[in-house]
Order: structure tokens, then C-alpha cells, then sequence
């Protein structure tokens, strides 16, 4: 009696975390990809952090309010991907200032 119902439920709930996780994996390993390349060029990043800034911020109202771009499949990973790349850029400096300044700091 309900068996099947509940399997199906339960293989759906799997289903959707895995989504979740592989995608919140995905974008951490962009994120960290954009540390390590601004991590080696903080002198290129560190001037152009307000480009960064406000490019993290439209990218974050354009997600936020525009109903096409969360639904929309193709879009919605590259805004995703997109905002987490910008993320890992402004901070890759600030990383390489509290290295510089070594673990006394921290």
C-alpha cells in the first residue's frame, strides 16, 4: 500500500539534492578558480575592484528580479556561475593581502 508512491517521492527528493549539491560544488570550484587567477594578479584586481563590485551587484539584481533569468535553463547556470566568478576575483586580493601580511594577522 503506497509503496511505490513513497519511493518515487523519496527518489525524487535524492534527485533534487543531488542537483543542489553538484550545482553548489560547481560553483565553489569557480569561485575558487577565480581566487587562484586573481590570487596570482592582485595588482590587475585590486584596481579594477569597483568594475567587480558593481558587476557582482547587477548580476545579483538581475537574478533577483527577473523571473526569465531564474527559470530560463541556460541562463540561469551562467548567472550563477557568473556571480560566483566576479565573487572569487574581488576577494583573490584580499586572500593575498592576509597572506602577505602573514598568520600573526589572522
Amino acid at each position: 500500500m503506497g509503496g511505490q508512491g513513497e519511493r518515487s517521492v523519496a527518489q525524487e527528493r535524492l534527485s533534487f539534492v543531488r542537483k543542489v549539491y553538484s550545482l553548489f560544488f560547481a560553483a565553489m570550484m569557480v569561485c575558487s578558480g577565480a581566487v587562484y587567477l586573481s590570487f596570482n594578479n592582485p595588482i590587475t584586481f585590486m584596481k579594477a575592484r569597483w568594475a567587480l563590485l558593481i558587476g557582482t551587484i547587477v548580476l545579483m539584481l538581475v537574478v533577483s528580479f527577473s523571473k526569465t533569468a531564474r527559470r530560463t535553463k541556460p541562463w540561469n547556470f551562467l548567472l550563477l556561475f557568473g556571480i560566483n566568478f566576479l565573487i572569487g576575483l574581488s576577494a583573490g586580493p584580499l586572500f593575498f593581502l592576509l597572506d602577505a601580511a602573514g598568520k600573526s594577522v589572522v
